[in-house]
């Protein structure tokens, strides 16, 4: 999805108004064990006398400028009146550990125009079913979209949207005491600090781990003649709570000791060398501008630390603090620019950790090649074929026994297709190192293929080795990722034909496709960047022409 509109909804804050009528509230739908929870009503901190910096801030664009960005989008920003978001902790595979999955919702004062939001932000989204209702999925982009009601939009990843609407949240957990109270502030963000898995806490102090025992941590807004901020943490017991109240002023004489350590290393970068005579270089202005903030936000946090009151009420520990308009617009803006790119930064880290798991199957695949082909003097086929010339198994099948996969090996019928009524049953049993994180798939698919062609690396018919690779090992591909899964048993790869228009690779990588070469070695290619003679030259072994793979 263009997520674009996702950061454009920073300037919700410009208009929003009136609200109306709700037949359901949007909190019903935060499930009780989610992991962050974040509670924005834009229409009523936009209203409130501390928002008034921010509204003569933005009011200097002009009303031209405001409301022609208002138009370009549908949504349009001065509709929302409220944005959550949840994020869960959901593991795709039983063997990973849990990774963020961020849900976000937007509540408008009008009905959100269905058609015209699936035809500028996802022309080419399908409707799906669930268990609990229908969704839009952008395959391409892996974006899901759901309408909760006419006002309500609902927006994620697609596997994340599809699971989500499949299975009833959990209405109880930790969480709902947040989402509760957020039903009455202008604005909530909560934290579960009992999925912090534990050994993210072996490197925090042991005198400050009881602070990490909370079951529940959220921050909440007021606005009243001034806004205040009020911080709680949620114990099991009084006991804990008073365990974490000493380790918290701890934490606080520790942080006042780490400004007081910090401070003159930033006066002495205001300061400059003492000793030079006239202006010092303009290349260390940077350094010392933001030295200069520094040495005013130490100040800012020290008042701050001093005037912070601990309260114990029972199980919980509150603090709160009067906040200025100007901090507090700044800090509303950020809230909502956070919104706005939070499902596309998890989405990036996400994409970067599928990334380099791919990368790593590949390599793996292509050092058992290796092994393969030093063993036997010679690549293996892409596939075996029977008396008659016809493919029974994939070259997939005969690197099992180089990838500690011997026993799955034995019981494949080699002379036997691979769609026999033995070697079928065999297909549910893929092993991991064949399924890319980054294409999900039906269990048994992979993505991992080889070029099928007349001078490519691997071949159907006669025997290749490294040595006549004669265009170079480590510019020609020995396999890549597929747009286009296949079953990983089935004797099927990529056709190249050079008379041929190439295949669409990149169709569902953004064309940032990984592809392990003859050398052993996995590069991750732009195709975008790559001219298409370039690309020719490296699916092809021995064509002599020059490689260019940026």
């Amino acid at each position: 999805m263009r997520w674009g509109i996702g950061c454009t909804f920073i300037a919700l804050l410009t208009c929003s108004s009136g609200a109306m009528a709700q037949p359901r509230s949007e909190l019903d739908y935060v499930p009780g064990d989610t992991a962050i929870f974040v509670h924005v009503r834009l229409a009523e901190i936009w209203k409130s006398e501390a928002a008034k910096d921010l509204r003569a801030f933005l009011a200097k664009a002009g009303p031209k400028a405001i409301e022609a960005f208002d138009r370009r989008f549908v949504p349009t920003p001065s509709s929302v009146e409220r944005i959550t978001v949840f994020i869960l902790m959901r593991s795709v595979d039983k063997d990973q550990p849990p990774q963020p999955e961020p849900l976000i919702v937007f509540r408008t004062n009008q009905a959100v125009p269905t058609e015209q939001l699936l035809k500028s932000a996802m022309p080419k989204a399908v409707r799906k079913k669930a268990p609990r209702g229908e969704w839009f999925d952008d395959a391409d982009t892996r974006t899901g979209l759901a309408f909760l009601d006419a006002n309500t939009l609902f927006i994620g990843e697609s596997p994340t949207v599809e699971a989500f609407l499949t299975a009833r949240p959990k209405p109880d957990g930790p969480m709902a005491a947040a989402v509760a109270v957020a039903a009455n502030k202008p604005l909530t963000i909560a934290l579960n600090p009992s999925l912090i898995p534990p050994s993210e806490l072996e490197s925090v102090p042991l005198p400050f781990r009881p602070l990490f025992a909370a079951k529940l941590a959220y921050v909440t807004l007021e606005l009243t003649q001034r806004a205040k901020l009020e911080a709680v943490l949620r114990y099991a017991d009084a006991s804990a709570c008073s365990e974490a109240q000493d380790a918290l002023k701890g934490v606080m004489v520790l942080a006042k000791q780490e400004l007081e350590f910090l401070k003159p290393q930033l006066e002495a970068q205001v300061f400059g060398d003492p000793k030079r005579v006239g202006p010092s270089p303009l290349d260390e202005l940077p350094e010392a501008a933001m030295a200069l903030l520094g040495l005013a936000a130490i100040e800012e946090v020290k008042q701050l630390l001093e005037r912070w009151p601990i309260t114990a009420r029972g199980n919980e520990l509150a603090f709160s603090v009067q906040v200025n308009s100007t901090p507090l617009s700044m800090m509303l803006a950020s809230t909502s620019i956070g919104i706005g790119l939070l499902l596309p930064a998890v989405q990036k880290v996400r994409e970067a950790a599928t990334r380099m798991t791919s990368m790593n199957n590949l390599k793996q695949l292509a050092l058992a090649f290796h092994n393969y082909e030093s063993a036997y003097g010679k690549f293996p086929n892409l596939a075996n074929v029977d008396k008659t010339g016809k493919p029974l198994l994939s070259w997939r099948v005969h690197l099992l026994p180089f990838l500690e996969q011997e026993d799955l090996y034995r019981q494949f019928k080699l002379d036997e297709p691979w769609d026999s009524e033995h070697n079928k049953k065999l297909i549910p049993l893929m092993p991991k190192v064949f399924a890319n994180p980054r294409l999900p798939t039906e269990p048994g698919y992979t993505t991992y293929q080889a070029f099928a062609g007349t001078d490519t690396a691997m071949l159907l018919r006669g025997a290749r080795n490294f040595q006549n690779i004669t265009d170079g090992t480590s510019v020609t591909i020995l396999f890549i990722e597929s747009s286009d899964p296949v079953i990983w048993t089935k004797p099927e790869d990529i056709p190249y034909d050079p008379k041929k228009p190439l295949p669409d690779l990149g169709r569902k990588f953004r064309n940032a496709v990984n592809a392990a070469m003859c050398d052993g070695s996995v590069r991750a290619l732009n195709l975008a960047a790559i001219k298409e003679a370039s690309l020719r030259a490296a699916i092809t072994a021995n064509d002599g022409l020059p490689v260019d793979l940026p």
